[in-house]
């Protein structure tokens, strides 16, 4: 697991080393080509300039009796690039919705998505990262999932919503130093691993109700100009809300089964938040 770990981060990180180079513009269909062979694809300092729809790949398993599950067999990397189109990895205008199984991992770093960015009910069985990336219209990744050790969403700007309703980490999630200039909503998530969430920038509302999250959780620093709201929240470990600024903070039906820590307090474990108020 450290190897197949550092195999990725080596990955990335080389990638990166490429960020600076000239673009060059191509065509969904050629990516959509190779995908549909079942080859790994490495794509960095290109312009894609149609929409990319990774259920043409063409390679579907029935998810269920009501929907079909097209299947990307290999790594799938993106460094430096721009969409100018729509990028989705689901198609809802079918009589049966199909949605996508990555098998690999999968990878947008240093994106930019100048379309709008549909990842809803995707699984990805190894890591995925969107590091770095910007999204200029709306994102959805509700119902997201992500079996792998890792998930990176860190230092991410987007411009419209930002949906991850009902996803699913297997392992840790990290979303710090986001900037969003409209609302970030992470509602009903559910975090296996620790929780990364601190130096976020929200312009407007932060939506963090009835998420699960199983390790340790961070806010620290983070900042939120309208409504932070984690109503019904459950945090199993550690939750840490240090130099915080919350225009308004929300927590009715909120549990901390660890310590919750804020700039001069130090709550106990298993209690409502609440509750703790009450007892001071």
């Amino acid at each position: 697991m450290r190897i197949y770990r550092l195999v990725f981060l080596c990955l990335c990180v080389l990638f990166s080393s490429c960020s600076h180079a000239e673009q060059k513009e191509i065509y969904a269909k050629d990516i959509i080509k190779q995908l549909a062979k079942g080859k790994n694809v490495t794509i960095t300092n290109k312009i894609i300039m149609d929409d990319l729809d990774f259920t043409a790949v063409d390679n579907p398993q029935p998810l269920n009796s009501t929907s079909i599950q097209d299947v990307v067999k290999g790594n799938v990397f993106f460094v430096n690039c721009v969409f100018m189109g729509k990028v989705t990895a689901c198609d809802n205008t079918q009589k049966i919705p199909i949605y996508t199984k990555f098998n690999e991992n999968l990878v947008f770093q240093q994106c930019d998505f100048r379309g709008e960015c549909d990842f809803q009910m995707a699984v990805v069985m190894g890591a995925s990262s969107f590091v770095q990336s910007k999204f200029r219209k709306k994102a959805n990744f509700n119902n997201f999932v992500v079996l792998g050790k890792d998930t990176y969403f860190s230092e991410i700007e987007a411009e419209d919503s930002f949906s991850m309703n009902y996803a699913s980490f297997g392992g840790n999630f990290f979303i710090m130093d986001g900037k969003f200039q409209k609302d970030l909503s992470l509602q009903n998530a559910t975090i296996n691993g620790k929780l990364l969430a601190n130096g976020l920038l929200c312009s407007a509302n932060a939506e963090f109700d009835m998420i699960s999250v199983h390790g340790r959780a961070i806010f620290n620093y983070s900042q939120v100009e309208k409504q932070a709201s984690f109503i019904q929240s459950r945090f199993f470990d550690d939750a840490d809300f240090i130099g915080i600024k919350f225009a308004e903070f929300t927590y009715e039906n909120a549990y901390f089964y660890g310590l919750l820590r804020f700039d001069d307090k130090e709550y106990p474990c298993s209690r409502k938040y609440e509750e703790l108020l009450k007892n001071e």
